[in-house]
């Protein structure tokens, strides 16, 4: 691994003037649990170029907070999954979700920003001799690969790996918004979702974050819903999901208001499902198993992931869902 230069950042604000004064050569790092893989693995290529100088995100008190108010939950992007599994009250899911996630020893360490913002997880990006469309590669190097290295998007764009955050469903069915601050001191907010807008299209990454800029915290709004998540994986513990699903209804105990399905790891960004043939609909009225087959119907690709893929993925929208529908029918008890 090259010789870097390690600079503490102080606050958000800092951060962000750090990377300015460095770029194009400085990233930000949390626990390096992404990062520093990729750097021992010489992962890079033109639109991921090996850094200088890193800015150490774990000095800056206030990206570290998880508060909440009236009205929404406030998590800092450099809180530790284990302190949200510590924290009472906060949305079910969220707790469900984490509890899936790697081991208990990684998740004393993994911070939220950095599970938002990981990498793909594809064998095409992850090898230091490949020059896929992540590293600035004309094309994806995926198709036309063997069924098993395929990195299993249903929903591709010009990189066909699946996101490989737990996190990033339950947060945006939440209706979760991004805080990001600039060098400036601008700040600014937006939907979760918005942030991995073009994901399977930009060949520099899956956020929409510009090299001087810092995902700070993640605003959660207190909205009542019922809710579940679901993740299919090869194992139970230290495993990326084939597909993770996170499902929220707002309700009034009998007929549903809205509704949010968003699944992880079958598109380069978490996919939010078109759910709106659910609202109106009476609770009971609802056959999961029919909605994840009408929302993911099957679909024949030349160059697609294997069909077990797609057999998880539907397997683990109906499960949240009939999770989501029993809890919000043991609400109204």
């Amino acid at each position: 691994m090259s010789p870097l230069r390690l600079l503490d950042a102080t606050s958000a604000a800092d951060a962000a003037a750090l990377l300015r004064a460095h770029a194009p050569h400085a990233r930000p790092i949390a626990a390096g649990g992404d990062l520093l893989g990729l750097l021992k693995e010489h992962v890079g290529g033109p639109t991921l170029p090996t850094p200088r100088v890193l800015v150490n995100l774990a000095g800056a008190p206030d990206l570290a907070h998880i508060r909440d108010d009236d009205d929404a939950w406030h998590l800092g992007a450099m809180a530790t999954l284990a302190q949200l599994a510590q924290r009472h009250g906060l949305p079910p899911m969220l707790h469900e979700a984490v509890a899936r996630i790697a081991s208990p020893q990684l998740r004393a360490r993994t911070t939220v920003g950095g599970n938002l913002l990981q990498r793909p997880r594809c064998l095409y990006f992850r090898h230091p001799d490949v020059v896929c469309f992540k590293k600035g590669g004309s094309a994806c190097a995926a198709v036309g690969g063997p069924e098993r290295a395929h990195p299993g998007a249903l929903f591709a764009g010009r990189c066909h790996a699946g996101h490989p955050s737990d996190l990033a469903p339950v947060l945006i069915a939440l209706d979760a918004q991004a805080q990001i601050v600039g060098a400036d001191c601008a700040v600014r907010t937006l939907p979760l979702a918005a942030l991995y807008r073009d994901a399977g299209h930009d060949p520099r990454g899956e956020a929409q974050l510009r090299d001087d800029e810092v995902l700070a915290a993640l605003r959660v709004p207190r909205r009542a819903c019922a809710q579940a998540f679901e993740k299919a994986a090869p194992r139970a513990a230290n495993e990326f999901a084939w597909c993770s699903v996170a499902v929220a209804l707002e309700h009034d105990g009998a007929r549903i208001g809205a509704a949010r399905i968003v699944a992880g790891g079958i598109a380069p960004g978490p996919h939010r499902f078109d759910a709106a043939g659910l609202v109106g609909r009476r609770l009971a009225a609802v056959d999961p198993r029919a909605v994840a087959h009408a929302l993911l119907p099957d679909v024949a690709r030349d160059h697609g992931p294997p069909a077990a893929r797609a057999a998880a993925a539907r397997w683990a929208i109906e499960r949240a869902l009939a999770r989501a529908l029993h809890n919000a029918r043991q609400e109204e008890r």
